[in-house]
């Protein structure tokens, strides 16, 4: 590769680690010899900087005599916060960054900056709509947030984001299809999937005592965060209707997340308490053997803007493990999911629909859907395939 020893600066509003997709990147890039930076907010007691095998991590640095409550407010990220412009200008000159890759909307600003006062490249790599999900979650707080999560301004701030980009980077080929439709002039946009890494996650040990916890049960299992969008509701709702049908059925949640308490809530309103367990966070590694132990893995979040342009790293994880998969409507996950033959879709926030097909599955015990999603993964839906567009994409901008 011609580009050796060129440096890159990513830009990340949220502490790392941990970010899957960020650190894949960053292997993605460091492999073909390329010098990757991290600029990331700081919210524990982290070190300033941080030396991984993939890169160099950079954190904000604390003010020591100004206490740690200020220090995290400090941290709040938006692009003309002055602690992240003196930082995102300190980094850039110091370690002689040639690229700008800022990832998801909020720090594009920082991007377009690089782009116009210092004449680096910009990548802008978007892991969400992120407009579409500002207006799922509402404006809240109090009248700075308000600003900063409004949607129409978003819609604005991403146009001309796009406008100043050298690159794009999508999640699926829906939101590029998406931004296509909705913007006239559009840089180059890559799609480079939340795909799993074939040959690594599906060979973590599994641990024996979940495998024999869960051995004699009908299991559904959800991996990932417990939040609002995700309507975990449906699936809570669906087990009153299957519990009829499938005596040993167990649905388990694997994670965690602001509506806790609110999932809880649903068990017992719909006093499935026997049948629905909340495992909470567990170690990456151990995610596998839940899934190991699962008949049926189920992605309920319904169709939106939001989850209609993009698949989630727990899709293709399911896949990898060779379980039948459950999904919504929503667009991206339909596609893959009916392209491929892997799992059943349910009509959008239908917990009858959802009950339905999971009887669907159960009762096509010999389909292969199992089967389908592994060689799925292994031909098309890996990180192997998704990192060398990547890194083709970075061959590109450094010709």
């Amino acid at each position: 590769m011609k580009c050796n020893n060129k440096n890159i600066l990513m830009i990340l509003q949220s502490e790392f680690p941990p970010d899957i997709r960020v650190e894949k990147e960053m292997k993605a890039l460091t492999s073909e010899r390329l010098n990757v930076f991290l600029l990331s907010n700081k919210k524990k007691d982290l070190p300033d900087q941080e030396e991984f095998s993939y890169g160099i991590v950079i954190r904000l640095k604390d003010v020591p005599f100004l206490g740690t409550a200020f220090n995290r407010k400090k941290n709040f990220p938006v692009p003309l916060n002055p602690f992240w412009l003196v930082s995102f200008v300190r980094v850039v000159f110091q370690k002689k960054i040639e690229v700008i890759h800022v990832h998801d909307l909020p720090f594009a600003l920082l991007g377009i900056i690089g782009k116009v006062f210092f004449h680096k490249k910009f990548v802008l790599d978007l892991h969400e709509n992120y407009p579409a999900a500002l207006a799922l979650w509402g404006k809240k707080g109090n009248i700075v947030s308000q600003i900063f999560r409004n949607p129409e301004l978003a819609e604005i701030y991403e146009k001309w984001s796009l406008r100043f980009a050298d690159a794009v980077i999508v999640v699926a080929p829906e939101h590029k299809a998406y931004l296509q439709k909705k913007y006239d002039i559009l840089p180059p946009i890559e799609v480079v999937g939340n795909t799993v890494e074939w040959g690594t996650y599906d060979r973590f040990p599994l641990d024996e005592n979940i495998v024999q916890k869960y051995e004699k049960q009908f299991v559904l299992s959800f991996l990932g965060q417990f939040s609002p969008e995700r309507d975990l509701d449906v699936a809570v709702k669906a087990v009153r209707f299957l519990k009829q049908e499938i005596s040993n059925l167990k649905l388990i949640f694997v994670g965690d997340g602001v509506y806790r308490a609110q999932l809880q809530k649903w068990i017992e309103i719909e006093g499935v308490n026997d049948h629905v367990e909340i495992i909470g966070w567990v170690p990456f590694e151990e995610t596998s053997s839940y899934l190991a132990v699962s008949d049926i893995c189920i992605i309920p979040q319904g169709s939106n803007d939001l989850i209609d342009s993009g698949t989630p790293h727990k899709l293709f994880q399911y896949m990898a493990m060779g379980k039948p998969v459950l999904v919504s409507d929503a667009r991206a996950m339909k596609n893959v999911v009916e392209e491929t033959r892997c799992g059943e879709v349910f009509r959008s926030r239908s917990a009858q629909d959802f009950a339905q097909a999971v009887l669907k599955i159960r009762n096509n015990a010999d389909f292969p859907y199992g089967e389908n999603g592994v060689r799925a993964v292994q031909i098309k839906y890996n990180w192997q395939n998704s990192a060398n567009v990547l890194r083709s994409l970075y061959k590109k901008i450094f010709s």
